[in-house]
């Protein structure tokens, strides 16, 4: 995840090791829900993956989890 921002790598762990709403990151990191959709959209351009924006979270989160673990 290296190539996302720090915001758009919180909605990554927040959707995708918590499973939150994306109302509920919007209110967890402060920000309007707009704000959450449009890191999403943009998380999506960056992985270039096809992908449900749900699902891609999840995958996202995993691999930096298990690259971590690995490292």
């Amino acid at each position: 995840m290296t190539k996302l921002s720090p915001q758009e790598r919180e909605v990554v762990i927040l959707a995708g090791r918590d499973g939150l709403t994306w109302n509920t990151v919007a209110l967890t990191m402060g920000l309007h829900i707009g704000t959450v959709r449009s890191y999403v959209q943009r998380i999506v351009r960056k992985s270039g993956v096809d992908r449900e924006p749900r699902q891609l979270m999840v995958e996202l989160y995993l691999r930096e989890f298990e690259d971590e673990n690995l490292g």
